[in-house]
Parts: C-alpha cells; sequence; structure tokens
C-alpha cells in the first residue's frame, strides 16, 4: 500500500489446497502449511494483484525479532530506504539476486575476495555462504568473538557459543558491502540454543552454499523493512520494527497486510518462499 494512499479497496484472492506433497520440501521431510508465490513470476501474488491494477509492482516485507512479521503488496518504501539494483541470474530477472561486495567483520576488517552473488530469499529460514566466503568469514568472527565455542546437537552450525542466561555473547557485528558502496548492517546472524533451563548459548547461523551463490534468508532481514521493488528492478531496506502505524495505515483492521508466525522453532523448516 503506497504511503501517500488513503483508499481502502477489496480484491479477490484465491487460496487453494495442495493434496500431494513434492519436491525439496518432500526430499527434505519438511512440510510447511503452506506456500505464498511472491517471485517474478506472472502467477505470483503481486504479479497477479499488480496485472489488477490494485496496487504498484512492488511489496515489502517485515520481520522483527519477537517471532512476528508483515508482508505489504504495494509498498515501495521510504526516501531513507537504501538501494542497490537486482541482477540477472543467467542472463534474465528469475529471482531476487543482488551482489556483495565483500562482507565486513567488527568495525574495520572487511575481508578480501568475499564478493559474490546471492538470492534474497524469505523462503529459507536461514543464510548460506560460497565455501570459500563461509571459510574467510567464521574463521575471523571465530577470532574476534571472546566467548568458548561449543558444539550443539541437533542443531546444524558449526560456529556456537556458550552464553549465561539470555547475555548475548560479544558478538562482533557482521556487515555486507553492496555495490555504489551500500552498507547492508545484520541485526541478528544468531539463533539461540534452548535447554531444560531456557538459553543456553547462540550459533552463527550461517552455512555453506552448495555452489557459487549465496542465499540471504530470513535471519538475515530480521529488523529491516525489505522492499522488492519489481518495477525499478531493485531492492531497499532500512531499519523497522514492523509495526502498522510505522507504514502510515488508517486503520489497523484495514491495512493491507499479513502477519505471519517468523522464525520456526525447528531451524531446518522453511515457512514462506519468495
Amino acid at each position: 500500500m503506497p504511503e501517500n494512499s488513503r483508499h481502502i479497496m477489496s480484491c479477490l484472492i484465491l487460496y487453494r489446497c495442495g493434496k500431494k506433497q513434492s519436491g525439496v520440501y518432500l526430499d527434505e521431510g519438511v512440510a510447511p502449511d503452506g506456500l505464498m508465490g511472491l517471485g517474478l513470476g506472472n502467477i505470483s501474488v503481486p504479479s497477479l494483484l499488480a496485472k489488477s491494477g490494485l496496487i504498484r509492482n512492488s511489496f515489502s516485507l517485515c520481520f522483527n525479532e519477537n517471532g512476528s512479521g508483515r508482508i505489504y503488496f504495494g509498498d515501495q518504501g521510504l526516501t531513507t530506504h537504501q538501494w542497490t539494483q537486482f541482477l540477472p541470474l543467467d542472463g534474465k530477472y528469475s529471482t531476487y539476486v543482488v551482489g556483495v561486495d565483500a562482507v565486513c567483520i567488527g568495525k574495520s576488517t572487511c575481508l578480501k575476495q568475499t564478493s559474490f552473488h546471492a538470492v534474497v530469499d524469505s523462503g529459507f529460514s536461514f543464510t548460506f555462504m560460497p565455501k570459500d566466503v563461509y571459510k574467510k568469514f567464521t574463521q575471523e568472527f571465530d577470532r574476534e568473538i571472546k566467548a568458548d565455542r561449543v558444539s550443539y546437537e541437533g542443531y546444524p552450525w558449526d560456529y556456537c557459543y556458550e552464553s549465561s542466561g539470555e547475555e548475548l555473547p560479544n558478538f562482533p557485528s557482521v556487515e555486507l558491502m553492496l555495490p555504489s558502496n551500500r552498507s547492508f548492517v545484520v541485526q541478528y546472524p544468531f539463533f539461540p540454543v534452548i535447554g531444560d533451563q531456557g538459553i543456553m548459548g547462540y550459533c552463527l547461523a550461517i552455512e555453506r552454499a552448495e555452489g557459487d551463490i549465496a542465499i540471504i534468508g530470513h535471519n538475515f532481514m530480521t529488523g529491516y523493512r525489505m522492499v522488492f521493488d519489481r518495477e525499478n528492478m531493485k531492492l531497499g531496506w532500512s531499519h523497522s520494527d514492523c509495526k502498522c502505524s510505522e507504514l502510515c495505515c488508517l486503520l489497523q483492521d484495514f491495512c493491507f497486510a499479513i502477519c505471519s508466525s517468523a522464525v520456526p522453532s525447528d531451524p531446518a523448516l522453511h515457512y514462506i518462499a519468495i
């Protein structure tokens, strides 16, 4: 919904049911309650709404740290947003790909030879980096953190750290440098490990990608209002607590938003696909 709009409209949206699970979700033993198509294809939700003339061809996702989020169809962001252009993959715009020039850790350490292309995909709960970048990044991260490294059974990550209660370890900052010197500071790169007595520690929720293309998942997007401007083929981001009033909704009941659960309790789960 554009920020300067106060017009409330109704539109027909069909929800359909599936009977047979197949593909990667079946192979991995993950059966989500449903999928919402937000991609660049002709039959995705934003594509259909834009073709009907109901919204601008853009939408935003907003996830907060409390386990909730919103989707705003037609949102084209604020002047305070930072922006970077989407890039073609294999010569065509089939998904939301951005370029990353470098990965930075701490206040001044930008690692050399850590550039890559990344798919921005909320269908992945967590983030994946190419193997060579992952190795450089995790080694430097582990060198700078002031906490004991441990291993937790059932968690897929290599870099986990003990914590006393809910107090976070002294994590160094994680920053992605994008073209034109655009900075994307990751707010929540970690995942809490919960035991019988509460939080036992935290894991750096980043894994190795299978190929050269990284995946920026939901955990890296947390704390931001991420705008997918498909008209101008660019990605925008700005800090946000994901409250409806922030986007100037006239009445919350009529705000064109969908609230959804964010990080699942099982770190292997996927919940919304782009």
